[in-house]
């Protein structure tokens, strides 16, 4: 099955490779001319001149004529004879069969007068001009698109996640521009699923996209940008889409407000959403840049991991999110933006699982469990933006503030026994500012990059009954809680001062940077008597640390660009030093390392349609954070307690790619192809201690090395007589890593092998709409060594959505959903989920009623590895349910 999925994608990449690598070969040959009227002798201005093969069925290359009715065809191949095509508007057309060389044709054309009684111009659905793809939304949209998410989900060679986050060629995309301002930043999720689309003309991919006017031509980007083209009505109108649901089993409710505006000088987009029946509303919200530092809590409640289906056939939740942006455009290069947001979010879990351990010369360690664990949040963010982008000058400056609220519980039962668990995390307060400066000066770029975030976060974690007597000193303790008590203070600043040299297509550039790196971490494990009173713990359950790390960089950087090929190499230069103390145990330790990180990248055009890069990376790692160097026990769930005992990671890892990616928008053909390997070598192994359900973790001063490689490829092609997309990815990746566990150190390996499916047609001509999607995939973890042997776990998901509309404006919909795991023991190997829905249309009121889960699936079975770890779920589900919705828009 691997063998039949996968040759056929490699075989068409490696051939569409070979052709062009074949075509650079020979000198291009070059045909030109004019195309003139016969009888006035005037030029034609904007007629279109074909280079096809001899039966006119496949066209070669095209031009069109200048003011002076003037072309020339560049063609990179081998053919003995060719047809040349003269047609335009008011132009009889002309053919003519000619010898394949670089010669001079003249034609001379006569005027067709046209007589038309009704003109329908349809332009092709997707066209190349230079670095730039337009995709006509016309030419995809059907009357069951509402987002512009919903049309870029058919466009070939764009992908686009649940959340919004846009993929082109297999990558994410480095910025989103709407009339080419970017307003939404990295949460452009909220555009992609709340702007109309009918409201869009057209998608731009700006392919190797360089945001920094100044920087154009210097500094080369692999990445493309997407950016909306509005209808003209749309530009400048306010226009909103309001929805409100509601439906049984249990009560439920749906609504969502999205209010917008784009005009040449301001731009706005507000959205209010609020639901109980399981749709993912907060995720949208989400920066795809980064943004903001996270900092993770030191313990929490042990939750379900996440199953792999839809979250609105688990989730159990109350969710409201209110969020507006605004930009205003100050002149033609200066933007100022104001964001704000609030998310109120309560989600519940329910599983079964069953944990297996494999572990040296003993039987493996099994664990069953029932987790019910609820998640309470309520999270307030705000951010102000201001870029200037001009071609002397580029100035970017950011402030984001954000307030956490989270307050969990759950129950575990693990056999006869039960435990209660709860968590507070109030508040984890965070604020980041950013700011990036780049002029052109006499003779080059100097530039300025500085990043500075804060964050503190105070957790407490409280289990009843005890668990890990042992540490307190006895051997079981029948009263009485368990509290994890920790706080969080962290304070990061990175910043740089770089002169890029230019001489014409070499650079050359160099500079300083600072870095700061301030943690203060403050544990401490206790646990309560049978009052609830707490009581006094040893100092090997608590932590008081302070770390700092300072960074002295001296970056060089050497690059090569001439608009076609782009080369660039650093090396870095790294004096850290890194200071720890430990005031529980009054020790402290310094230490001074200096490291030299070099990079190369490479990047080029073997023609406009087929691109290819390489890039190859490597790097030093010393420690990562006060929180893996507490040498206090810390307990992170119920389950598990860790001790590092101030030992600190000393890592190297280097990291090669490289990848073709190919778009022909003459054909509609897109693809990727993509290679990987990494390597990290490390002085420190964790090594876990299992005893029944409990876990220990501690450090060891073993050396290892974790490596690996995999090969992705994706292919894409849209045919557009018929109205159908089909996508074929495929990806293997393969890990080899040794695990530490009960004293002894294990090699083991993982590898997986995903190969998909991806049909999307409007056949009939938007009368019946179908989406096929299709993932197989087999996995498995080795032990070597062992007698011990996994089995490999063979997974299938399927989805199928059919659209009929039967009569104007009244469409059915049914959606059916299969789901196969090899490995699932206790319950159905495979699931079946069915969906449909009436959706009636007029031209102001929508009306959607939709069943979901109509054959009342009640759980969810799945099986998965982690390194030598097998995991097995059983989720519970949400039960049917029916909805009615009404939906309008307001202009």
């Amino acid at each position: 099955m691997r063998n039949i999925a996968i040759i056929p994608v490699f075989l068409l990449l490696f051939g569409v490779v070979a052709e062009k690598v074949e075509a650079q070969q020979v000198q291009p040959t070059v045909i030109d001319g004019s195309v003139k009227f016969k009888k006035s002798g005037e030029a034609v201005v904007g007629a279109n001149v074909l280079l096809q093969t001899k039966d006119g069925k496949v066209v070669l290359g095209f031009a069109g004529t200048d003011k002076d009715g003037n072309y020339a065809i560049r063609y990179n191949g081998r053919r003995d004879t060719v047809m040349l095509k003269v047609a335009g508007f008011n132009v009889k057309p002309v053919m003519r069969i000619v010898p394949f060389r670089s010669q001079t044709v003249n034609f001379e054309v006569e005027y067709d007068k046209i007589a038309i009684r009704e003109v329908v111009v349809k332009a092709e659905p997707v066209e190349r001009r230079g670095d730039t793809l337009n995709y006509y939304v016309s030419s995809y949209i059907d009357s069951l698109d509402r987002n512009i998410g919903d049309v870029l989900k058919k466009m070939p060679g764009i992908d686009v996640k649940s959340n919004g986050q846009i993929l082109y060629n297999n990558k994410a995309i480095n910025k989103f521009y709407i009339e080419g301002l970017d307003m939404m930043g990295g949460g452009y999720g909220q555009a992609v699923n709340n702007v109309r689309a009918r409201d869009i003309a057209s998608v731009q991919v700006l392919e190797n996209h360089q945001p920094v006017k100044a920087l154009e031509g210097i500094s080369f980007s692999d990445k493309a940008a997407i950016n909306l083209k509005l209808k003209d009505k749309a530009k400048g109108t306010f226009a909103s889409t309001v929805t409100l649901g509601g439906g049984y089993r249990p009560f439920i409710w749906y609504a969502a407000i999205a209010a917008m505006q784009f005009s040449a000088s301001h731009q706005f987009l507000a959205t209010f959403k609020t639901n109980n029946c399981g749709e993912d509303i907060t995720s949208e919200l989400s920066s795809f840049y980064g943004g903001l530092a996270d900092l993770d809590p030191l313990t929490d409640v042990h939750n379900p991991s996440v199953p792999g289906i839809d979250r609105e056939r688990y989730m159990d939740n109350i969710t409201h999110a209110l969020s507006a942006n605004t930009l205003f455009k100050l002149d033609s290069d200066r933007t100022i933006t104001v964001k704000c947001k609030y998310i109120h979010d309560l989600e519940k879990f329910a599983s079964q699982s069953r944990t297996v351990y494999y572990l040296p010369v003993a039987e493996p360690l099994e664990i069953a469990e029932n987790t019910f664990a609820a998640e309470k949040g309520d999270a307030m963010e705000i951010g102000m933006h201001y870029n200037s982008n001009s071609r002397r000058r580029y100035v970017d400056e950011s402030f984001t503030a954000r307030a956490d609220f989270d307050s969990h519980y759950g129950y575990v039962k693990t056999g006869e026994d039960s435990l209660a668990q709860r968590y507070d995390g109030t508040p984890k307060v965070r604020f980041d500012n950013r700011f990036h400066s780049d002029k052109v000066v006499r003779g080059g770029i100097l530039s300025f990059i500085s990043t500075t975030d804060y964050g503190q976060l105070p957790d407490q974690l409280t289990v009843t009954p005890v668990v890990f007597p042992e540490i307190f000193g006895e051997e079981k303790i029948d009263v009485g809680s368990i509290v994890q008590y920790a706080n969080t203070r962290k304070f990061d600043t990175k910043n740089s001062v770089n002169f890029d040299w230019r001489i014409k297509n070499f650079g050359i550039a160099g500079g300083l940077g600072a870095n700061a790196d301030i943690e203060r971490l403050k544990s401490s494990l206790c646990r309560t008597d049978s009052s609830g009173s707490l009581m006094t713990s040893p100092d090997s359950l608590a932590n008081n640390i302070y770390w700092r790390r300072l960074d002295v960089l001296m970056p060089l950087y050497l690059s090569y660009y001439d608009g076609g090929l782009s080369i660039s190499f650093s090396a870095t230069a790294d004096y850290m030093n890194l200071y720890m103390n430990d005031a529980v145990r009054g020790t402290d330790r310094e230490m001074n390392r200096v490291f030299v990180n070099p990079s190369l990248m490479i990047s080029g055009k073997i023609s406009p349609d087929l691109k290819y890069h390489f890039y190859a990376f490597t790097g030093n790692e010393i420690g990562s954070g006060a929180s893996n160097i507490c040498s206090g026990y810390v307990m992170s769930d119920y389950r598990v307690v860790s001790s590092y005992d101030g030992k600190i990671t000393e890592a190297k890892s280097t990291n090669l790619s490289a990848g073709i990616d190919y778009g022909n928008a003459l054909v509609s053909v897109f693809g990727s192809l993509e290679a990987s390997y990494y390597r990290r070598k490390s002085n420190l192994m964790y090594g876990y201690e299992y005893s029944g359900s409990l876990t220990k973790i501690e450090s060891y001063a073993i050396d290892n090395m974790t490596q690996g490689y995999s090969l992705s490829g994706r292919i894409e092609k849209r045919f557009d007589d018929i109205a159908t997309t089909v996508g074929i990815p495929v990806s293997y990746s393969r890990t080899y890593l040794s695990v530490l566990r009960q004293g002894t150190v294990m090699p083991t390996a993982y590898w997986s092998l995903p190969v998909g499916l991806n049909i999307s047609t409007d056949i009939l001509k938007r009368m019946l709409r179908i989406n096929y999607s299709l993932t197989c995939s087999r996995s498995q973890s080795i032990i070597y060594g062992s007698t011990e042997e996994l089995d490999p776990i063979d997974a299938l998901s399927q989805k199928l959505d059919v659209n009929v509309t039967a009569v104007k404006g009244l469409t059915f919909n049914v959606t059916g959903e299969h789901y196969h795991n090899s490995e699932v023991e206790n319950g159905s190997r495979s699931m079946f989920f069915l969906d449909a829905g009436i959706t009636y249309k007029t031209p102001t009121m929508e009306y959607i009623i939709s069943g979901r889960n109509l054959l009342n699936t009640t759980s969810f079975n799945q099986a998965l590895y982690t390194d030598i770890t097998a995991y097995s779920y059983i989720y519970k589900l949400r039960p049917w349910s029916l909805i009615l919705k009404v939906r309008f828009n307001i202009r």
